[in-house]
């Protein structure tokens, strides 16, 4: 049997978790992933990359294998939601994760790959540590993807996922305008998969 974790529920009032939360709490978050004798982990629609560098930052021995499909949705003009391009992948990736004094030779310590919408490129039950934030509700069809989340770990792995708790019913994402999930909804998705449900639940202010 498989470990699973909800690690972190946040309540804010932007989708766009890096936009919101200070410093200490993304320092406070990353820290209670407790990564500090993991050795690789796997992220899981990282994204432009924002993220991975914060951790990367904070962890420095940690080697981060990145996931998220060819092209990203970014607004052509911040927070313009009629106003939307796609840009390559590899590319944000690699402005966000570029060597810098921030992360001295992140080059050399993570690795991306482009998966699809039904499928992340990685073998069966490689995956000790895997990390799914603010994606989940993302995907197109999320019981197939909550299973190759399930497939990729190893047994005693750890899933953690991070969503934005939706204020009320039905609130979007006003990026990808699918609706936030509720805890419930990701227990329900993930039961299936009977992985087993160790709950940490972090509440983030506004």
């Amino acid at each position: 049997m498989r470990n699973f974790i909800i690690f972190s529920v946040f309540f804010l009032l932007s989708c766009k978790a890096s936009e919101r939360l200070s410093n200490n709490a993304i320092i406070s978050e990353i820290l209670s992933y407790k990564l500090e004798k993991v050795d690789t982990l796997v992220d899981i629609g990282c994204g432009q990359g924002f993220f991975s560098r914060e951790i990367a930052h904070y962890n420095p021995n940690l080697f981060l294998i990145l996931e998220d499909l060819p092209k990203l949705s970014k607004f052509v003009k911040k927070r313009d939601t009629t106003n939307c391009e796609k840009v390559d992948t590899k590319q944000e990736v690699k402005n966000w994760l570029r060597n810098s004094k921030y992360v001295p030779n992140v080059e050399n310590k993570y690795l991306l790959i482009i998966g699809k919408d039904d499928s992340i490129p990685v073998s069966t039950g490689t995956c000790k540590r895997v990390l799914c934030r603010q994606s989940l509700h993302e995907f197109k069809n999320k019981e197939i993807m909550a299973f190759e989340l399930s497939r990729i770990l190893s047994i005693d792995g750890i899933l953690t996922i991070v969503e934005t708790e939706p204020k009320y019913l039905g609130e979007k994402d006003i990026y990808c305008l699918n609706n936030y999930l509720t805890k419930q909804n990701i227990v329900n998705i993930l039961k299936p998969l009977k992985l087993r449900n160790d709950t940490s639940i972090i509440n983030k202010g506004t």
